[in-house]
């Protein structure tokens, strides 16, 4: 679901528990969006269906800021 933020800027909005893709060049990681709390920070992850062997189970999503 897409949305925008109060000052108009684009946001997506994805709930936890959505089916999502992340694509690399020709590299397709297929998985559930995920959070966890460590105190008052929220770490999110896509938590992979397929996983091949010696790759990790999970991908973290990290905000960069400029």
């Amino acid at each position: 679901m897409a949305s925008t933020n109060i000052d108009g800027t684009p946001m997506m909005i994805l709930n936890e528990g959505a089916h999502v893709a992340l694509v690399v060049g020709e590299r397709s990681y297929n998985g559930t969006l995920h959070m966890r709390v460590d105190g008052l920070k929220e770490h999110w992850y896509i938590k992979l269906t397929v996983v091949g062997p010696g790759e990790p189970d999970e991908i973290e999503i990290h905000e960069i800021t400029p």
